[in-house]
């Protein structure tokens, strides 16, 4: 789901795009005489109230990569300094700062996460904040009016967040994210337009109400997901304590995707798993000679097939594994040397060095980051998605031959500096290599 399900945070400043509020339906809606409608014009004034409300209950949450910054959205759940936020906006942060909407910059510590399901709990050292009051999730319908608030692209120079309008779409939303690494099982879709730093930020009700926090952003038809309050209600205690929280997997892959084939039809999920991924699929139809997805209806084949691809949610995913089990007798380039066995490492010695990541292709005379899985070294080491590594240890990586004979010569528990190019900048990392094992 690489490029396709884009989580709304980590977007520079000069990237902003600003969402207005939509408070312009009166002039769209006058009538012929110049008269507005009342029941518009009520609308008008009461979402005026809900942005005046909200906004400063809600917060721009900076993170700090080793001196690259990035954006996320938070929304203030108690006085004394509570911040709900997204999983993803944290996890790679070394330094957290809450921005709050009166221009306070405020250190952040992460009291407690759960990664499986996104979302977050952040403490900051203050006190009498304005706080949102949560509002009845489990209660939503279907066609509802509800508001995303959220800071895309960064702090605004004014501090205030911007505020999206929507409807309710759907409820009891599945979605998988970063190939299972993460799982969206009950959410709130909404067609509020939320960008890139928006993640984090509060789905709130008219009157103001907390109703789930925004999280994913659909790029086949623009619908965002947000996660309901009172799933995180019901472990919020856990998270104040300083815990994680295991979090929920989908029972059936198989019956998950059907469900999205339902709602997006086959074209959708094409651009939404990419080409690569579609053809994985039809790999196993119809006894391997091919055919559209609409076709995979039976729950055992979907189980099977979803749970080779993604993984059953029970460990990370390791996608180096997953394509060479699938391209296992084809070359993945034409100049590739056969692949070779690694001896067992002698006694005393760790073994072949593992990084973690996963590539995209030859970039900028280096090899392109397409992904650093989680909970890996290059994770760990602050590498991420768009990097071009152009030397290992001083070798050069122009490809990924070069790539592979680099790290082969290195071991686990190896210090290795990785040279890389990122937004136009070069600099070099420091890696503790790890095991596979």
């Amino acid at each position: 789901m690489v490029h396709r399900v884009q989580f709304a945070t980590l977007r520079r400043p000069t990237l902003t795009l600003a969402v207005a509020l939509v408070v312009a339906w009166g002039a769209w809606a006058r009538a012929q005489d110049g008269t507005e409608p009342t029941d518009l014009a009520r609308l008008q004034e009461r979402l005026r109230r809900v942005a005046a409300e909200a906004a400063p209950k809600t917060v721009c949450v900076e993170i700090d990569v080793w001196g690259d910054i990035g954006y996320g959205s938070g929304a203030i759940i108690a006085p004394e300094g509570l911040v709900l936020t997204c999983a993803h906006v944290v996890e790679p942060a070394v330094e957290l700062t809450v921005i709050t909407s009166d221009g306070r910059r405020l250190p952040a510590r992460q009291l407690g996460l759960c990664s499986r399901n996104d979302y977050a709990l952040l403490k900051v050292d203050a006190a009498d904040l304005p706080a949102f009051e949560f509002g009845d999730s489990a209660a939503l319908a279907g066609g509802e009016w509800v508001a995303a608030l959220g800071h895309p692209g960064g702090p605004f120079g004014d501090h205030q967040p911007s505020v999206a309008l929507g409807r309710v779409r759907g409820l009891h939303r599945q979605l998988p994210v970063m190939f299972n690494q993460k799982f969206y099982n009950d959410a709130i879709l909404t067609d509020c337009p939320i960008f890139g730093g928006s993640s984090g930020g509060p789905l709130v009700d008219l009157d103001g109400r907390l109703l789930g926090i925004n999280g994913a952003i659909l790029l086949v038809n623009d619908n965002g997901y947000a996660i309901p309050i009172h799933q995180i209600a019901e472990h919020l205690d856990t998270l104040k304590e300083g815990g994680d929280v295991e979090g929920q997997v989908p029972e059936d892959m198989g019956q998950v995707f059907r469900n999205m084939q339902d709602e997006f039809g086959e074209e959708d999920l094409r651009q939404l798993f990419g080409e690569r991924f579609s053809k994985v699929f039809e790999r196993f139809l119809d006894g391997g000679e091919g055919g559209p997805l609409s076709r995979l209806m039976d729950p055992e084949r979907m189980r099977e097939i979803m749970e080779r691809v993604f993984g059953d949610g029970s460990e990370p995913l390791d996608l180096e594994r997953m394509l060479e089990e699938f391209l296992r007798g084809r070359d993945r380039h034409p100049a590739s040397p056969a692949p070779t066995l690694t001896p067992a490492p002698a006694p005393g010695d760790a073994g072949p060095g593992y990084l973690g990541v996963t590539l995209g292709g030859p970039a900028e005379g280096g090899v392109r980051v397409e992904q650093a899985l989680e909970g890996t070294p290059a994770l760990r080491a602050g590498l991420r998605e768009g990097d071009v590594i152009y030397a290992v240890a001083g070798r050069p990586t122009p490809g990924e031959v070069e790539f592979a004979e680099a790290m082969a010569d290195l071991r686990a528990d190896q210090e290795v500096v990785l040279s890389i190019r990122r937004e136009g900048w070069e600099r070099d990392i420091h890696v503790v290599l790890g095991s596979r094992h």
